[in-house]
């Protein structure tokens, strides 16, 4: 299934955690599903409710405004609009280059480097950006020093094991050429992650973006390289996997220092947050990557075929592309809630969560339904004719674009109040609800049954999900507004695009263009008419 994660902190390794996700690129913002934090502003206190937490009623900082965090999701969803182009252009390059059953062979391996890569961060990185922007809520800027300085320490050491066992694994299958590159792009893209998060963490997107899209155009590069030369499935995958080192090496040096190099020793208190919510971020960190993220793959491997294993590929590539955007978008509330809890200022927390759902929405109703209408096309003129079976599994996949997006918004606020049982329990009896759907229709359907296993379950993780952080965490959610935009959506972007198709003469490609640009502009003119564009401009702070 998707992840609601390249997180809005999920891909915090720093590469995305799936493999047809924009293509591997650098990402900065995905969420993983049934995040949350165990720990309140208050160290070792676990809160009941947001409105039940001891002493969350009173302002002790200063807050930021919600614009603020807008900027923060603006820059960091610019950079994945760059990965998405990038990721879109090399993915054409890539599938054209390839057979199917070749490209199939590629995303396998591709998968196998998120799983890696997530047995190399845990949530490591994500609850670093948890802890220390709650302690930097409450002024403490020497103990969030030190801890970064501490998870450093600790992803040095566990990637440095799973080197090992890669490189033997790799001597011991006749030096496999994937897992060359498997291994070689392990350890830099999870300390990557690191550094992305200790900048997070602080509320400092813009290096990220930049050094995130700079990643990107050198993977279109190196991809550009892999087909002029010739160097086939193996070539490619050293060009996704590899850019990711440019992120790494750009952060060191905007930093200058190592993250934390400035920290002393880790009190016991904050130690005692940071496991406190670390172990059960990991668990849904692990169950985003094995079960949600990809173990419709899997089970295509063993009942349908690589041939289905790439239709499925290409469809949630394009469907990831546009989830990554969605993600980075509301990426930025969850270093801001987080931040809000530590200074226990719950009044601007509901606001912050308001404001970010509305968001979520704005973006992807659009997206989403436009890009069912248009994938035929699309798919056909940039991939061509072979590819055709993939249209039918991406539009189902994109159906679910919407909730996807939502589910990030709502992981990451149970994250960043402190609930993260809640998410990791309900995390699981969905994953539970996927695997049975997948091992049902994947025989039967292939692809198109992945898709609709990933789809069926996505509504049902955000229906679930809107009733815990409502109900038990007591941040009631005003859905008119995102209602009103859903509407709004499905008029121009979808009905609208269908009869302009139907109706407008020419090849198609005009038509596309013509339908998408108008399509486009009438939803972004009647957004601005009715003002829907003013609910993200509302003050965060407590009234």
């Amino acid at each position: 299934m998707s992840t609601p994660g390249r997180s809005a902190m999920g891909l915090a390794r720093g590469v995305l955690s799936t493999p047809g996700a924009a293509w591997g690129c650098v990402t900065s913002g995905r969420t993983w599903r049934g995040m949350g934090s165990s720990v309140s502003g208050d160290l070792g206190k676990t809160p009941r409710g947001l409105t039940h937490a001891p002493g969350l009623h009173g302002d002790v900082t200063p807050e930021r405004t919600a614009p603020s965090t807008v900027r923060n999701g603006l820059w960091n969803a610019g950079a994945n609009a760059l990965i998405a182009v990038a990721g879109l252009f090399s993915s054409v390059v890539v599938v054209r280059s390839l057979s199917p059953e070749a490209y199939g062979v590629m995303s396998y391996y591709l998968w196998l480097a998120s799983v890696t890569g997530a047995l190399g961060t845990l949530a490591l990185p994500h609850a670093l950006t948890k802890v220390a922007a709650e302690l930097l809520g409450q002024n403490r800027e020497p103990d969030a020093e030190a801890l970064t300085a501490l998870v450093w320490r600790v992803t040095l050491l566990l990637n440095g094991v799973i080197l090992l066992l890669l490189t033997a694994v790799w001597l011991g299958q006749g030096r496999n050429p994937y897992l060359l590159m498997v291994a070689a792009t392990q350890l830099p893209l999870a300390l990557a992650s690191i550094v992305s998060s200790h900048l997070w963490a602080r509320q400092d997107y813009r290096p990220v973006a930049l050094w995130t899209g700079a990643a990107a155009l050198v993977q279109v590069a190196l991809v550009v390289l892999a087909h002029t030369f010739g160097w086939a499935g193996p070539g490619f995958a050293a060009a996704v996997l590899g850019s990711g080192a440019v992120t790494w090496l750009g952060l060191l040096g905007h930093l200058g220092r190592i993250p934390g190099s400035r920290g002393g020793r880790v009190l016991r208190p904050v130690l005692g947050q940071y496991a406190a919510f670390l172990l059960p971020a990991t668990l849904s960190r692990l169950i985003e990557v094995v079960v949600w993220q990809r173990s419709e793959l899997f089970f295509l491997s063993r009942f349908s075929g690589e041939t289905q294993i790439g239709f499925y590929n290409l469809a949630y590539t394009i469907y990831s592309i546009a989830l990554a955007v969605g993600w980075a978008l509301i990426n930025g509330y969850y270093p801001a809630i987080s931040h809000h809890h530590g200074a226990r200022q719950p009044q601007a927390i509901r606001r912050q969560v308001q404001q970010g759902v509305t968001l979520a929405v704005l973006y992807a109703a659009p997206v989403s339904f436009g890009a069912v209408v248009l994938l035929n096309g699309v798919v056909r003129l940039l991939y061509g004719d072979k590819m055709l079976p993939a249209v039918a599994v991406g539009q189902v996949l994109l159906l679910g674009l919407t909730p996807g997006v939502l589910c990030g918004m709502l992981t990451l606020t149970l994250s960043a109040v402190g609930r993260v049982w809640l998410g990791v329990t309900l995390g699981l009896l969905v994953a539970l609800v996927n695997l049975w759907l997948a091992l049902w229709l994947i025989p039967r359907q292939g692809a198109l049954g992945a898709a609709v296993a990933t789809t069926a379950a996505q509504f049902v993780y955000f229906l679930g999900l809107s009733w815990v952080v409502s109900r038990v965490c007591g941040l009631r959610i005003a859905w008119a507004p995102p209602t009103r935009l859903l509407l709004l959506a499905s008029a121009t972007t979808l009905a609208l695009p269908l009869l302009l198709l139907h109706l407008l003469p020419g090849p198609d490609l005009l038509k596309l263009l013509l339908a998408t640009l108008v399509s486009g502009a009438c939803y972004l003119a009647l957004l601005w008419r009715g003002g829907e564009l003013r609910l993200l401009q509302t003050q965060g702070g407590p009234s």
